[in-house]
This record gives C-alpha cells, sequence and structure tokens, in this order.
C-alpha cells in the first residue's frame, strides 16, 4: 500500500459543528470529497475515462470518489466558544456583552426558550495537523500529489468558509518536495488571484475581510462608535444596469404600508427628505419600483432584520426592529425549490512572514439561481401580502468584479467605474475610511495581473 503524509498549517479558526469530537480539527469526511470533486473536475474527458479503467474509483459513478482512504490528526488542539472570543464591550447598562463574531450568524435563539441562545459552534485551533492517504494504486497517490498543493490554496472548511474561516495550507517542506519527485509529478500552477493584505492581527484580519464583503453586498451601516456608513458597490452596479437597489424597492412599498399603520405622516417622504442631497449622485435612481434583486447574487439571505421606521414628534426615527422574509415563488421556468444559495465568493486568508495575504477567488453564479423568483414579505405588515421581486438574471461575477475592480481608459484619461470615496457618504476622513480605501487600491493595483482579468 502507498502512503502519503503531509503537514498542514492552520491560518484562521475553524468553526467546528462537533466541538466534543476528541482532536476536533478538519474533518477527512468534509476534506475528501472536497478534495476528490476538485481534483475529478481538472481532469479531461479522456483522462476521466482512463482513471475509470484502471479502477482509481469507487462507487457506481453518481457520486465519483478516487480510491485511498484519508486520515488527519490534529495535536494540542484548542477549542474556544464563538461568543466571547474577540473581546466583549459594555452596553447602555454596564453590562458586559460579548462582541459579535464577524460575518457569524450561527448562535440564533432558541425556539422554546427565547431568553437562550442553541450554543453550537466554536472555534478549534491547531498548530501540529497531519494529513496521511493510504491506497493500493501508486497511480492514486499521484494524481492526488499533483493537485493536492493547489486544492488547499483554494479551499476553505467548516461554518462560515467563504468568509475566510477554516483556511489551511499544505507545508511544502523536504518530506513534501521529496514524495513529488519520487514520483515525478508536476504540480498544477496556483491561478493568480487578486488579493489584499493585512498587517493586523487575527481581529484586525476579520474586521477587514468583514468590511471589504459588506462593501461589495449590502453596504457597512455603523452605528457603534465612531458613525460610518458606505453605500454597496452593487448599488451602484445596479444603478448602471439601469435598475432600482432592491433596498429603494423595498422601502418604497412597505414604509407606505408603515405609514397606514402609524396612522401618521409619509413615512417615505421623510425618508426622502433625508437622502435628498443634490449633489449626491448616489441618491434615488428612479421614480419607479424596481424588480430584481442584486445583492442576493452574493448569498441569499432569506430572513433579514430592519429598522423600523416611526414618526415621533414630526421627525423621522428608527426604534426597534421588523422581519423581512423571502419566500421562494415557483413558476415555470423554475420549479424547484431554491431555500439557500451559498455566496459565490471565497476570502483565502494565507499568514506569512507575520501578516496575512487574503486572496478574493469567485464562481459563477449557479444559472438556476439566476433564473429564481421571491416573494418579499414583513412580519409587521403580514396582511398586506407580500412584494414580488426576482433575481437580477443578466448578472455575472466577472462582469461585477470588472466594474468594482477593472481599470478603464479613452484617449484623454485612465478611470474606474465606480469612485470609492463617493460611496462613503458618512465618516469619509475616519481610519476605518481610510483603511478602506487602501484595501480596493491595493486590489485594483494588482486585479489586472489576475485570473480574472484575462
Amino acid at each position: 500500500m502507498k502512503t502519503l503524509t503531509v503537514t498542514l498549517k492552520q491560518h484562521t479558526p475553524l468553526i467546528h459543528f462537533q466541538p466534543g469530537q476528541y482532536g476536533a480539527t478538519l474533518r477527512a469526511s468534509e476534506v475528501k470529497p472536497k478534495l476528490d470533486r476538485f481534483i475529478l473536475g481538472k481532469l479531461g474527458k479522456e483522462e476521466f475515462e482512463e482513471a475509470k479503467r484502471k479502477k482509481w474509483l469507487i462507487g457506481k459513478g453518481d457520486h465519483p470518489a478516487l480510491n485511498y482512504k484519508m486520515r488527519i490528526i490534529g495535536k494540542d488542539v484548542i477549542l474556544s466558544p464563538i461568543e466571547g472570543y474577540w473581546g466583549y464591550r459594555r452596553n447602555r447598562n454596564g453590562q458586559e456583552i460579548p462582541i459579535a463574531s464577524p460575518m457569524f450568524f450561527g448562535n440564533m435563539q432558541n425556539e422554546k426558550d427565547k431568553s437562550k441562545k442553541n450554543i453550537k459552534k466554536c472555534f478549534s485551533k491547531c498548530n501540529d495537523i497531519t494529513l496521511t492517504l493510504y491506497s493500493l494504486s501508486d497511480d492514486v497517490i499521484k494524481v492526488v500529489l499533483k493537485y493536492l498543493q493547489s486544492f488547499f490554496l483554494q479551499t476553505n472548511f467548516g461554518t462560515r468558509q467563504s468568509k475566510g474561516y477554516g483556511s489551511f495550507s499544505l507545508v511544502v517542506d523536504e518530506k513534501w518536495k521529496n514524495a513529488v519527485e519520487e514520483v515525478k509529478v508536476k504540480e498544477e500552477t496556483m491561478p493568480v488571484y487578486p488579493y489584499f493584505t493585512c498587517k493586523g492581527g487575527e481581529k484586525v484580519l476579520f474586521n477587514e475581510m468583514e468590511w471589504f464583503y459588506k462593501a461589495i453586498r449590502s453596504g457597512i451601516n455603523d452605528c457603534f462608535g465612531e458613525r460610518f456608513y458606505m453605500k454597496s458597490l452593487m448599488f451602484a452596479y445596479a444603478k448602471e444596469k439601469g435598475e432600482q437597489w432592491e433596498k429603494k424597492t423595498i422601502k418604497t412599498v412597505f414604509y407606505d404600508q408603515l405609514s397606514d399603520a402609524y396612522n401618521s405622516e409619509d413615512i417615505n417622504e421623510k425618508e426622502l427628505a433625508n437622502h435628498n442631497n443634490k449633489s449626491d449622485v448616489l441618491t434615488y435612481t428612479s421614480q419607479d419600483e424596481g424588480e430584481f434583486l442584486f445583492k442576493d447574487c452574493l448569498g441569499l439571505s432569506t430572513i433579514e432584520r430592519w429598522k423600523k421606521p416611526v414618526i415621533s414628534g414630526g421627525r423621522l426615527m428608527y426604534k426597534d426592529f421588523f422581519t423581512l422574509k423571502k419566500g421562494f415563488r415557483k413558476t415555470a421556468e423554475q420549479s424547484d425549490e431554491i431555500q439557500r444559495m451559498k455566496s459565490p465568493v471565497l476570502l483565502k486568508p494565507i499568514k506569512e512572514n507575520g501578516f496575512y495575504k487574503i486572496y478574493i477567488m469567485y464562481n459563477d453564479v449557479p444559472e438556476k439561481f439566476l433564473k429564481s423568483k421571491f416573494n418579499i414579505s414583513v412580519d409587521c405588515c403580514a396582511e398586506n401580502g407580500f412584494l414580488p421581486l426576482e433575481i437580477y438574471p443578466e448578472f455575472s461575477m466577472k462582469d461585477y468584479f470588472d466594474f468594482i475592480f477593472r481599470q478603464y481608459s479613452d484617449r484623454k484619461f485612465v478611470y474606474y467605474r465606480v469612485d470609492i470615496p463617493k460611496m462613503i457618504l458618512v465618516g469619509r476622513n475616519t481610519a476605518k475610511s481610510k483603511r478602506i480605501q487602501e484595501i480596493f487600491k491595493e486590489i485594483r493595483d494588482n486585479y489586472k495581473k489576475s485570473v480574472y482579468a484575462l
């Protein structure tokens, strides 16, 4: 039997769903299926037929897998609860409350006891991880060797993996080099991806990844501490396509209903007055209600909490929250129900020489999802029915990334299609604003050399 043992390096915490498991770290039951799909996706038709002929595969072909076994062992595993991992802050009553883990929403209320939460996840960190492969076929080990390093550089694991959690890489040491040399394998070349660097610690890393991801999807609205508000770059993308940003569409309909419910002045008029800055090119773009959902192309959110507007003393204020839900609507074009669509964007942090380099990767949005339609409803206006909206059918990840990162030029000057500083409406002179602009500048500078700019 051919045996191969390699060492893995962990770059970011893994959100583990079985923290009580001995040596809880990467699970072979997650890694092997992903690795097999990665490798088999790289093989051409002739290579795949050869793999079947040489009996490299197991199973009947419905879910093909390579014929080898995998074992992962982690030593000195450190488990930490997610809540409190990033520290604590004091609320208005002086109570210490845990700082929410960036881009993690797993610990929800207990349905039976609303005062409790279902604490299911924890962080797992480990300094010494070995991965061992066993196979009766040298050829199987050889094909795994060809793609193993590239696989770990393009894949994360565990919960919230697209947001940078669960990042590992293969340690290219003498043992690895000797194994590659022994079987004379030419390793797959790693594609060149756009990236930005972070020279801070783990907390800074996840904050910056969260800023980046919110900027390209929903926008940033920070009400704690120093006020900061940045419009979503997806808003500008929708505008360029001649469409209306979905948030405006949803507000137009449901804020009118809330006005009736409160028997008050028109909330929409107050909202519009608050944003009626004529010099701001990012204000409302259309008098007509839009038809499309844009930000869900970067990950479907079926339940959202929105601030509830009220008129108090003639002023528009936001108190409490209302819940917005998206329910799938079956059509002749799309009858298969869709309840989730994970983000096509993957953030891959790699720590080297004391700082992180965060690579930004994406997959195309499934065509099936682009044909989907949803019914939007809010709990405080449930009796008024729903608003039908559909996913923007022409959305393309390459088109969107080109829109925010590609440099264009004509005979007179060089330009980008969206101006990052203009998207920051509140807090433009803050340290956060400066850092976000630095992040996008660095990505734009190296985007032209990336695989996506080709």
